[in-house]
Formats: C-alpha cells, structure tokens, sequence
C-alpha cells in the first residue's frame, strides 16, 4: 500500500482550514486521529523494512558459509547487489520517516519505501534461485562431490594442493553447467573428473601410510643392504608393492591399509637387521666361529630354563629351537585342556545356580501354596466347628420337643383312657351266662 505523507499533510491542512469557524471541540480533533493513525502505520512499514533487511544480511552471511555462492555465483552476486540498493533506500527514511514517501528521483515516480521493498523480493528470488540450483548440483554430480569429501578428509589439499585446485576447478565447471541448463553435458564429462579424483586419492592414500616405509626402503638400497640381505630385503620390497596395488584397488579400505603399512615398514625394519647381523659376522675372525655359535646356544638355553624344558644342547642349534618349540605347543594344549576344563566347570556351576534357582522358586511358590492352604484348613475348621454348634443347639432342641410330647397333660390322659375303653366295648366278644353274672357283679 502507498504512503503519501506529503499527500496527507496537504489533506490535513485543507480539513483543518475547512473547520476553523467551527466551535465544536469534536469536529477539530478529528484530522489529528486521523494524522497520528497514518503516522503509526508508516512507522510500523519502516520497521517492518528493518527487520526484512537484517534477517537478508543474515541469510546472506549464512549463504557464504554453506559455499552457495560458489553454487550460484551469478545470483549471490545479484542478491547482494539488491540487498545493498535496500539498504540505501531504507537510509533515505530510516531517520527521516517523511521520505518514506519521497520519489527516488525527478523522472521516477517510484518511492524510496517501494524501491527498498522491491529490491528485498529480488534479493529473495535470487537467494531462492540459488539454492535450487545447489541442490540440482548436489544431485546431479553427487559422486564428484562425495570424492571431493574424500580428498578434504585425507588430506589432499594439503599434500597436493595444486592438483586439489585444479580438479576442485573442474568440478565447478560442471557446477556452472548444471546452473546454466545444461545439466545433460555436466553428467557426459563428470566421468573424466571421476577418474581424476581417484588417481589423487590413490596418489595420497599412498602417500599417507606408506611413505616413512618408501624413504626407508630406499635408505637400505643406498646403503647396499642388497649386498649383506639379499632376500629379506627383496621380501621388504615385494611386500611394499603389495600395499601400494591394494591402495589402488581399495583406497578407502583405512583399516587393511594400516595392517599392510605397519607389515611393510615390519619386512624393512627385519631386513636392515639381518643385514647388520650379516656384516658383523663377516667382520669376526674364524677363531670367534665357536664363540658366535655359544652365544645362540646361551639364548636357547635361557629360554628353555624360563620355560621349564630340559637342557636340550646335546642336539643341534635347529634341534634345539624345534624342541622349545614342541614344548611350547605342548603346554599350551596342557593350558588348553586346564582352560576347557575351567569353562566346563564353570557352566556347570552356572547351570547348578540355575537349577538351585528354580528349585528356590519352585519351594517358595510350594510355601505361598501350604500358606493359602493352611489358610483355608483354618477357614474349614472354623466352619465345621460352627456345623457342630449349630448342631448341638438343634439336638438339644428337638429333645426339649421330644419331652413335651412323650409327657401329656391330665386333659388329655382322660381323654386316652375314655378312647382305650371304649376300644375295648367295641372289641370284646360273648360270654356265658353264669360268667355274666358274676362278672356283671363284679363290675357293678
């Protein structure tokens, strides 16, 4: 939206004139609302520019440090070159918020507040355009850059500088053909940088772990070492070859490249040994031959008595040492057998805990059990002993009810005796007359 603060001044003075003959204090106050509203919405514009220009000062800071003008170098540079044409328009106002408003010049109706947020959306678009074009880079040249990585880590840059530049030069060739649409021609000629690359990292891997090795080696070939150990000094030399071909094939194998720098540095150092021990035995007279012999026999001897193995001198000097030997082999698998003993007394110690274990919650849950148990035989004896009582009242009872009917009232003895009799009227038969008589006297 546009500020016209000239424009607003001009409209406020018109009000102001237009309302001098009025007395109403309502109708006088209303062009300065309106003034201080236009005011504070200009202020708030300003600030917003503020804020919009430090955070692309910030953003721009950010773009260096991730290398995106190295990616888009054209659009950094319009991007920054936007970012300081805002920054001049925002000083013509930041102190002065009147010419927020003004033209940026006499044949230009263009503001210095609309020329600053102008140039802040192209600083935007070119920032945006660059980082697209990173991405598309890292995508399409990913391999070159994961070997650029490698070289960085290794150390390339420093050892070979001038070839690091030079291939790095290459790569941003490619980078410039993938910013300029043609992404296709960048894919056909990363396969040549690929193959560069490689070669350096090869050439430094080389130089990394093997080169102490190399200025050895070479020191004992000046030095004739070839004369004195022939042999030891060939195997040195085969084993150096060995570590520099695998480098080639497997240049970031870094654990196995450790294990064949430290065996070839191993071959040089055993071969500058023997080549001393060769020179100091052709130097001694024959009369010490017996005395050189002794002191290999001494050495033996020391070893079989640390060992614990017989006095072994009455063989040969190679039959000596393969005896040490055979008695090391066989206290080891004495060793061995004590350790395999161990362990399986060890698993079963561990399988007994077990067991004892399982038994030690089998009982407590058998405990828990006779504990619910015991329980509810206590619950059982309490209710049978109840039953009993209750049964005892119920006896006692029924024999208090068994005595009030065996023993009746004199009511109802007479009444039994009236029923026995006259069951006995109805039930007696004839008799005789003489015995009527008398029997009817006797009843009278």
């Amino acid at each position: 939206m546009k500020y016209n603060v000239k424009m607003v001044a001009m409209m406020a003075t018109i009000t102001l004139t237009l309302a001098g003959c009025a007395s109403s204090p309502s109708s006088s106050s209303a062009p300065s609302k309106v003034d201080s509203a236009a005011q504070s919405q200009l202020s708030a514009e300003i600030n917003a520019v503020k804020i919009s220009i430090d955070n692309a000062s910030a953003t721009l800071t950010s773009a260096s440090d991730s290398q995106l003008d190295w990616f888009a170098t054209d659009h950094v540079n319009k991007a920054r070159q936007a970012l300081d044409k805002a920054k001049g328009y925002y000083a013509e106002f930041s102190s002065d918020p009147s010419e927020a408003n003004d033209n940026i010049g006499f044949f230009n109706s263009q503001t210095n507040m609309e020329a600053a947020l102008e140039n802040l959306s192209t600083f935007s678009a070119e920032i945006s355009q660059a980082q697209a074009i990173r991405e598309q880079a890292l995508n399409t040249l990913e391999d070159a850059f994961a070997n650029r990585k490698q070289l960085k880590e290794i150390g390339a840059d420093t050892l070979y500088p001038t070839t690091y530049k030079q291939l790095d030069s290459d790569l941003k060739h490619l980078v410039d053909q993938v910013a300029g649409g043609k992404a296709d021609a960048a894919i056909k000629a990363q396969p040549t940088l690929l193959g560069k690359q490689r070669g350096l990292e090869i050439k430094t891997a080389i130089k990394v772990y093997l080169s102490d090795a190399k200025e050895k080696l070479t020191r004992l070939e000046l030095a004739l070492v070839k004369n004195s150990a022939p042999q030891t000094l060939a195997q040195a030399s085969a084993a150096l070859m060995d570590a520099q071909a695998f480098i080639a094939v497997e240049p970031r194998a870094t654990a196995k490249i450790k294990e064949k720098a430290d065996s070839v540095m191993f071959a040089i150092n055993h071969a500058e040994q023997v080549s001393i021990a060769v020179k100091k035995l052709r130097a001694m007279p024959p009369s010490a031959d017996e005395g050189y012999i002794l002191s290999f026999e001494k050495l033996l001897l020391a070893i079989s008595n640390e060992l614990g193995a017989v006095d072994s001198r009455d063989h040969r000097l190679s039959k000596q040492s393969e005896l040490i030997v055979q008695f090391i082999r066989d206290s080891m698998k004495n060793e061995q057998a004590v350790q395999s003993a161990q362990q399986s007394l060890k698993a079963t110690i561990v399988k007994q805990n077990n067991n004892l274990d399982i038994l030690n919650k089998q009982i407590d849950t058998l405990n828990t059990k006779l504990a619910d148990k015991s329980a509810y035989a206590t619950s059982l004896q309490n209710q049978v002993a109840n039953l009993i009582t209750q049964l005892e009242i119920a006896k006692k009872s029924a024999q208090a009810k068994a005595t009030t009917i065996t023993t009746p009232t004199n009511a109802e003895t007479e009444v039994t005796e009236k029923q026995a009799v006259n069951t006995l009227d109805k039930d007696s038969t004839p008799v005789p007359s003489s015995d009527t008589s008398s029997s009817t006297g006797e009843t009278k």
